[in-house]
């Protein structure tokens, strides 16, 4: 069953077309079999009627004398196309194989009027193109027989055969059904799976989903409207709970500072003092993961060249030696406080293994690729995912300060990427290296 799922049709407008052919086609079979079974002779209502006209025919002949009859004959036959009467000898023995008749056989044998009788009627195949036709065989009152063929029916023509307007006609509802089927629930799935899919865009705020549809699309609007509330509460609990102890732990850090300063050894004071850093550099760090990189700073068109040559400048300042490449008028959605951050984070995390780095800018389709290679120790691949996660560290060669590393400056870069729709990535650096790239939505 799950095979047959998994090569079946994934949407729900492409399985509901499937269901209705289906169950049009299973509707279409069936009517051919009862109209195939119950099917009148092609000439039943038609050839009843030119019968008719016949047996009228007939009855002039009767009533003529016999030296007469040879001429009315003729008369009959120019004034009225539709009639095809001969004077035969006798009625022969119709073949067994050609007496099928179906049920709705409009002809009776018998006697018609007085000394007029039907005495033969038989569906014969002597029609165009094989067709069954009625040849019909009237016996007069003096005893000649006369022959009447009925002419084979025209078909309809294409727009007025009944199986053609059956099939238009269904096509025609199936379109309306699955127009109505689009209106009334696909889309709202659509817009249900747009809005959700946005939320991951910007998780400081919650993604209002539209309530339309079926009432069971509502609903998970509704459920999925009520989650979001729920998980930004509790995220904005969890950084109030953390920020409020981060900053009590400041004050008694401040204090431990002050003491350590007051210290005359001073080979023990810089050792104190030195742990100290660490233990802010880390609360800080901490901090700012939980925050997921959010500052509050309004979602912006951002030039990007502009933003990474400020940043450059800033790392030259430093003494850092960039290469920039990057090609002009590339923009990028987001908040620029938070990509120069991701940014800075990188730079930081491969300028302690190479004097020089290079940023490059490239852009694939919808998607801007922003790459600071380093030529240090590298990361070997079975690590670069884990060493993605929070509070994961690098073996010793990419220990950052010696051993001082937090683990949270990928996670939060990564976190960072994500939240503007992009992604982090690891990869080795041709040559030996390592080159992180942050995946960025074209703007």
């Amino acid at each position: 069953m799950h095979r047959i799922r998994r090569f079946g049709p994934q949407r729900i407008a492409t399985q509901m077309l499937l269901i209705m052919l289906i169950g049009c086609a299973a509707m279409v079979m069936f009517l051919l079999a009862l109209l195939w079974v119950m099917r009148p002779e092609p000439t039943s209502e038609a050839g009843a009627t030119l019968g008719l006209k016949h047996a009228i025919a007939v009855a002039r002949l009767n009533d003529a004398d016999e030296d007469e009859r040879v001429d009315l004959l003729k008369q009959m036959l120019a004034d009225d196309a539709s009639l095809d009467l001969t004077l035969v000898d006798q009625a022969p023995a119709a073949d067994p194989s050609q007496e099928r008749r179906s049920p709705f056989w409009p002809f009776q044998e018998g006697v018609l009027a007085p000394g007029i009788s039907l005495v033969a009627s038989w569906p014969l195949p002597n029609g165009e193109g094989g067709k069954r036709i009625p040849n019909l065989y009237f016996q007069l009152a003096d005893g000649q027989y006369v022959l009447a063929k009925m002419a084979a029916r025209k078909p309809p023509p294409f727009l007025g055969n009944p199986l053609i307007v059956l099939f238009v006609s269904l096509g025609a509802s199936l379109l309306l059904l699955l127009f109505w089927a689009a209106r009334t629930l696909v889309r709202p799935l659509s817009n249900l799976s747009a809005d959700v899919a946005k939320f991951g865009k910007d998780t400081a705020r919650p993604v209002p989903v539209t309530e339309a549809g079926p009432r069971e699309v509502q609903q998970v609007a509704h459920a999925i409207n009520r989650m979001q509330g729920r998980i930004e509460d509790l995220v904005e609990r969890r950084t109030r709970m953390l920020t409020a102890v981060g900053h009590d732990l400041r004050t008694p850090l401040t204090r431990l500072r002050l003491r350590i300063e007051l210290m005359r050894d001073e080979d023990h004071k810089q050792r104190n003092l030195a742990d100290l850093d660490l233990m802010e550099t880390q609360l800080n760090g901490a901090l700012s993961f939980l925050k997921e990189g959010r500052t509050g700073e309004a979602w912006k068109r951002i030039n990007l060249p502009s933003l990474l040559q400020g940043l450059v400048d800033q790392y030259e300042d430093m003494g850092v030696a960039l290469v920039l490449s990057c090609p002009q008028g590339v923009v990028v959605e987001g908040r620029s406080s938070e990509l120069t951050r991701a940014c800075a984070n990188l730079i930081d995390n491969a300028r302690r293994y190479d004097d020089k780095l290079s940023l490059h800018v490239s852009v694939a389709g919808s998607e801007v690729h922003l790459d600071v290679v380093d030529h240090g120790p590298g990361i070997p691949a079975g690590d670069q995912e884990r060493l993605m996660e929070p509070f994961e560290r690098g073996d010793e060669a990419r220990q950052i300060d010696n051993g001082t590393s937090f683990g949270l400056g990928l996670a939060t870069t990564r976190a960072i990427a994500e939240a503007h729709g992009g992604r982090l990535e690891l990869s080795d650096t041709p040559g030996g290296g390592l080159t992180a790239r942050i995946v960025l939505n074209l703007g």
